[in-house]
């Protein structure tokens, strides 16, 4: 019962898969604390995900490939670990042209009018006149962002020859821009400095803004992925321009409809489970927007790997859209190349080598954290998405950093706490520790930890929070945030979970009705 080792070392994992190796706990860093750690998770993939070149499985899965059934045991079958997919960009380069800035437009008037206006930002004229330039909204204060600011601004449109209400001719020189008066003109500019990004990828960073750029070119429909209105740079900036989004978060969505409603209408649903449980209504709404902005990006082979409330937006439309592509990469296939040809042999994925420790730590899966052990891009989108679906519920982080030393992982991910049976001999010995030091405080063999305190109250406010959840988004929970991962949830089996189908429409249904049949045949509520 000695669960003080769990919240400093690995032993505890290995107490709990009856392996009787112990050792003492390390109070380094967090730098020494993830190399010792490293059997925490490596322990059992050795034992049975481990894959080698020489020894490996060729999975000949089903004729048509779908990669939300895909669960780990097959891609440990696929073959051993590759690396993300490196492309140059000189192969795949996004489309991004030159930029003047603070230049004089004739702009047309509703009243037919032409006058001259001034402009923050357009594209240099070099065989054509532009087709937009960008007028700065003052009234708007600019948001830090990384590398620099994000600009609010309206797009004014050059006018057709055909449609000018002027006698005045534009011509190729001198274009003439109007402002049409619709939401839709509202844009945002993304101004990042070049410098700071070079400097930022010589010190190993994995954030590349023309990545990003890149995934909105190409990805970008405002459906499923915002989508990238032009790209512009100068000597010193680059200048990606976005529609505006209603909301600057998908907390903000939740936020909004209890400042409306409190979340919920008594008359808009008649299930019984949403009388008892309101702010799931709204909450499952938003996530299964989630997941279907998941399948579309997966089906492209594109692991977004920063995935958070924050890069999740709200448009104009209502639509739930993913934002900042910076760190996604295109996960491996059999074939070494990561996208999929409909015209050939269907490619399946293989797990990723550790590559390093990035992204926003409380939003990582365990493997991708360790860094020691492969990961899979599905599977790590799938994991932040089960944090931030926790997050929408309980307005709390489920964890702080998924790794034992944290002591609400340890005890909601490794020892169950995050299920329907919370108390159990695992989560039991957690409590037994965490109170037996307070009886212990007189003795002074005993190193009483300061932060136990804090610990206790963060546990009991989770719980207390956990009984306001149903039975039902417990279990999609407790299925998402599975420390093992041969024991995880496919993004196949969170579409047709019981809870994600409550008071779906039967266009949904219909769509995703065949992910994870072969899984889930005696299933026929889907």
């Amino acid at each position: 019962f000695e669960i003080s080792k769990v919240l400093l070392t690995h032993t505890t994992f290995m107490t709990y898969t009856e392996t009787s190796a112990l050792q003492e706990p390390c109070n380094d860093e967090r730098q020494n604390t993830t190399t010792t750690n490293s059997s925490f998770l490596s322990t059992h993939y050795d034992q049975e995900a481990a894959v080698t070149e020489d020894n490996h499985e060729v999975f000949d899965g089903p004729h048509h490939y779908n990669h939300a059934e895909t669960r780990w045991e097959d891609l440990v079958r696929v073959g051993p670990p590759q690396p993300p997919v490196e492309r140059r960009l000189s192969d795949d380069e996004p489309e991004i042209h030159q930029a003047v800035r603070d230049v004089t437009v004739r702009v047309l008037l509703q009243d037919g009018q032409i006058r001259e206006e001034r402009v923050f930002l357009k594209r240099a004229d070099d065989e054509k006149p532009a087709d937009h330039c960008y007028r700065r909204c003052t009234e708007k204060k600019a948001k830090k962002v990384q590398f620099g600011y994000l600009l609010y601004a309206v797009q004014l449109d050059r006018v057709d020859d055909t449609a000018k209400k002027s006698t005045t001719t534009a011509t190729t020189t001198n274009p003439i821009y109007t402002l049409n008066t619709n939401r839709y003109n509202q844009v945002v500019i993304k101004k990042q400095s070049k410098v700071q990004i070079r400097n930022y990828r010589r010190r190993g960073g994995h954030e590349n803004p023309k990545v990003n750029i890149l995934r909105m070119q190409q990805l970008g429909d405002n459906i499923h992925v915002l989508k990238c209105l032009e790209a512009l740079e100068d000597k010193r900036y680059i200048y990606t321009i976005m529609p505006q989004c209603r909301t600057g978060s998908m907390l903000q969505c939740m936020e909004d409809d209890d400042d409306d409603d409190d979340g919920h209408d008594p008359e808009s649903s008649d299930d019984g489970d949403d009388d008892m449980y309101p702010v799931e209504t709204k909450a499952r709404t938003l996530f299964r927007a989630l997941m279907e902005n998941l399948y579309y990006l997966h089906s492209y082979n594109i692991c977004h790997h920063d995935l958070s409330p924050d890069n999740i937006l709200e448009t104009h439309d209502g639509q739930l859209v993913l934002v900042d592509l910076a760190m996604s990469f295109e996960m491996p296939t059999t074939t070494g190349a990561g996208r999929y040809d409909d015209d050939a042999r269907p490619h399946h994925r293989t797990l990723v080598r550790p590559n390093g420790t990035y992204g926003k730590e409380p939003y990582l899966s365990p493997e991708v954290y360790m860094n020691s052990v492969p990961f899979d891009g599905c599977y790590l989108d799938l994991w932040a998405a089960g944090c931030i679906l926790y997050n929408l519920l309980t307005k709390k982080m489920i964890c702080l950093a998924p790794h034992p030393t944290d002591c609400l992982f340890e005890y909601f991910i490794m020892a169950g706490g995050l299920s329907n049976e919370p108390l159990n001999e695992r989560t039991v010995e957690v409590l037994i520790d965490l109170y037996r030091r307070d009886e212990e405080e007189d003795d002074p063999s005993v190193v009483i930890n300061e932060t136990n305190d804090a610990k206790k109250e963060a546990l009991l406010d989770h719980a207390m929070v956990h009984l306001n959840l149903s039975p039902h988004v417990v279990e999609l929970l407790a299925g998402i945030l599975h420390w093992n991962p041969y024991e995880r949830w496919t993004l196949a089996d969170v579409m047709q979970c019981e809870w994600l189908q409550q008071g779906n429409d039967d266009e949904y249904d219909d769509q995703y009705s065949d992910c994870g049949n072969d899984n889930n045949s005696n299933n026929n509520d889907g």
